[in-house]
C-alpha cells in the first residue's frame, strides 16, 4: 500500500514538472500549427510502435503545417537505437519540435494540453477517439469537447500517408430561421423547411 501511494505521488509530481516544462516550451515557441500524438501515430496499423513511420508522417505533415509539436513517451525516442533522438536536429530544421514524457505517464493529457495552449487554430493529429477523456468530463463540457474534436482533429492513414482534415463546418443537424439541415454520410446535406399553410 505504501509503495502504491509513493508511486502515485511520483506520477502526480511527474505530471506537474513535465506539465510546467511543456507549458514553458509552448509559450516560448508561440503557437504550433499542429500537435501530434506521437505514440498513436507510431502505432497506426501496427502492434509495435514504429519510429520510422512516425518520422515519415512528420516529414509529410511539415509540408502542410509550418510549426509542428510531437508529444511522445521517452521509450519511443529510444527505440531502434534512438532513431527519433538522432533525427531531432533534422526535425528541428523542418520546424518540428519534440517533447518526450516519462514512460509511466499518460501522454494524451500532454498533447491535449499543448493543443489547447497553442490556440484555437491548432490541429491535433491522432486517430485516438479520446473516449476515456470524454467520459471523465461533466455533461456540459462533453458537448464542447466533442465539437472541438470534430473541428480540430486530423486523422492519418498510411500507404500512402494521407491526412483527413475535418470539414470547415460542423457535421451535426442544424437549424436556421425556417430550415433544417441534416448531414448525410455522403458529405451532402438534406435541407428541408416546414410548409407555410
Amino acid at each position: 500500500m505504501m509503495s502504491m501511494e509513493a508511486n502515485s505521488f511520483q506520477n502526480n509530481r511527474c505530471y506537474v514538472v513535465e506539465g510546467h516544462r511543456l507549458g514553458d516550451m509552448v509559450r516560448h515557441e508561440r503557437q504550433f500549427t499542429a500537435v501530434v500524438d506521437g505514440l498513436n501515430v507510431a502505432h497506426i496499423s501496427q502492434t509495435r510502435a514504429n519510429p520510422n513511420l512516425l518520422l515519415a508522417v512528420l516529414r509529410q505533415l511539415s509540408r502542410q503545417c509550418p510549426k509542428v509539436l510531437v508529444i511522445a513517451r521517452r521509450h519511443l525516442a529510444e527505440m531502434d537505437r534512438g532513431k527519433l533522438e538522432q533525427n531531432q536536429r533534422l526535425l528541428r530544421s523542418s520546424n518540428i519540435h519534440c517533447f518526450f514524457t516519462e514512460n509511466r505517464v499518460a501522454d494524451d493529457c500532454y498533447f491535449l494540453y499543448s493543443s489547447f495552449l497553442s490556440g484555437p487554430n491548432t490541429w491535433f493529429v491522432s486517430n485516438d477517439a479520446l473516449r476515456d477523456h470524454l467520459a471523465t468530463l461533466p455533461p456540459h463540457l462533453q458537448a464542447i469537447f466533442r465539437k472541438w474534436k470534430r473541428s480540430r482533429q486530423v486523422g492519418v492513414t498510411v500507404n500512402p500517408i494521407t491526412f483527413q482534415y475535418p470539414n470547415g463546418y460542423d457535421e451535426v443537424v442544424q437549424w436556421t430561421q425556417s430550415n433544417w439541415h441534416l448531414p448525410l454520410e455522403s458529405g451532402d446535406w438534406l435541407c428541408g423547411s416546414q410548409r407555410q399553410s
